[in-house]
């Protein structure tokens, strides 16, 4: 049987480890945190489910519908519709195609103007009439030049593609490259968006639990080469090996990887008796001006994020420059003096959230120093980019 270590068991590696072990390969997986999964992750504080920063799951995604089995994951999906928050005014764009009982109030939204609805319908048949594949081998510019090149109007740039977008590649500027743009619009256009009943760490711990082989947890690789891995007091050896570690930990490992570019963003989580809406939405800031990016309630789609039946609130943020105090006072203005009751139960500040995906894309070599790698940072930061990632590493392996 040819065997195979890979170091890290986050998305990507434990897509490869199961890529892998499906090929009749004997696998060991090292972890050195004590849980599966990277930066997709939930912790429990006080009995609340919090995860770590503003996490959901694309149900759209090709990876996550080939991989993850989403009637175990008990799947909570958000309403086709997002709310904005303009001049502390909350406006509301409809999808009439997912939901189409919502065509009048589509059609007579206030957001943007009629023509930029025939345009987001024309956006959406563009992006889910092309494959994935061939949108990520299309010529790229930025995600803002590609929305003005379909002619949309400043409002609704300002007031939707700019929140949403920006809060999606925690990039204000839409420097991102618009096949991301493009591969993430046709997703959110055919399915919908949705949280795990228990948090998004249930993501990995299903993923984990297809394995055959026992993750080794809280272990650090020391170095490591094209056929073996040393631990602190004891070496490793397989027919191939898969970096599959964060970035900065592969970058330690192998020192001659690129450094890579990351955009950051800070969570908020705040407990209250209610909760400041009780629609299962997104509410973004259409303002222009302000450090919050969106607010969010997990506890309106899943009641099983709070022990009690207090509500949760999650206030994220593009970047980390920012602190509770400015974004208390945005929320008094948002929402009134029921904010000065919301109590701060968590704060995540990650400064290594996503890894940036500006333009031109740079292509990352998967394979160093005769060790094979994964990651979303090798492919599209996203949850099915980590999937992918894995997957298309084990194939490598197998044909080698």
């Amino acid at each position: 049987m040819k065997t195979a270590i890979v170091v890290g068991a986050g998305i990507s590696g434990l897509s490869c480890a199961l890529e892998l072990e499906k090929n009749g390969y004997h696998v060991q997986i090292l972890e050195k945190e004590n849980h599966p999964g990277g930066r997709v992750h939930s912790d429990v504080i006080n009995g609340y489910i919090l995860n770590r920063g503003f996490q959901v799951l694309q149900t759209g995604y090709p990876e996550t519908k080939r991989l993850l089995d989403y009637e175990k994951l008990e799947l909570c999906n958000l309403d086709p519709e997002v709310w904005i928050m303009n001049n502390n005014k909350i406006k509301k764009l409809y999808d009439p195609i997912q939901n189409p009982s919502n065509l009048l109030k589509a059609a007579f939204s206030n957001v943007g103007t009629f023509q930029d609805k025939l345009r987001l319908l024309q956006l959406r048949q563009s992006t889910t009439s092309r494959s994935t594949n061939t949108i990520f081998q299309e010529n790229e510019i930025t995600s803002l030049e590609q929305i003005k090149n379909y002619g949309f109007s400043d409002l609704i740039i300002n007031e939707f593609f700019k929140p949403l977008f920006g809060g999606a590649f925690l990039d204000n500027e839409l420097d991102t490259t618009s096949r991301m743009f493009n591969f993430v619009y046709k997703i959110f256009s055919i399915a919908p968006i949705a949280i795990p009943k228990y948090g998004m760490k249930s993501i990995p711990e299903q993923l984990e639990a297809k394995l055959e082989s026992k993750i080794s947890f809280n272990t650090d690789v020391v170095r490591l080469d094209n056929k073996n891995v040393f631990l602190e007091n004891e070496t490793l050896s397989a027919d191939a090996i898969v970096l599959a570690a964060n970035h900065n930990s592969a970058r330690h490992l192998i020192p001659s990887i690129e450094e890579i570019q990351w955009n950051s963003t800070s969570c908020y989580y705040f407990v209250a008796d209610s909760p400041p809406f009780s629609s299962k939405v997104v509410l973004l800031n259409g303002n222009n001006r302000g450090e919050i990016n969106n607010v969010f309630v997990p506890t309106n789609i899943s009641k099983s994020y709070s022990p009690n039946h207090k509500s949760i609130i999650s206030v994220s943020t593009i970047g980390l420059n920012n602190n509770e105090s400015e974004i208390r006072n945005e929320l008094n203005n948002w929402f009134g003096n029921q904010t000065e009751d919301w109590k701060l139960l968590h704060t995540y500040h990650i400064e290594q959230a996503l890894p940036r995906m500006s333009v031109p894309s740079v292509s990352h070599s998967q394979y160093v120093n005769g060790i094979h790698m994964c990651g979303d940072y090798l492919t599209s930061s996203s949850i099915h980019g980590s999937m992918y990632s894995g997957r298309m590493t084990a194939n490598q392996i197998i044909t080698d």
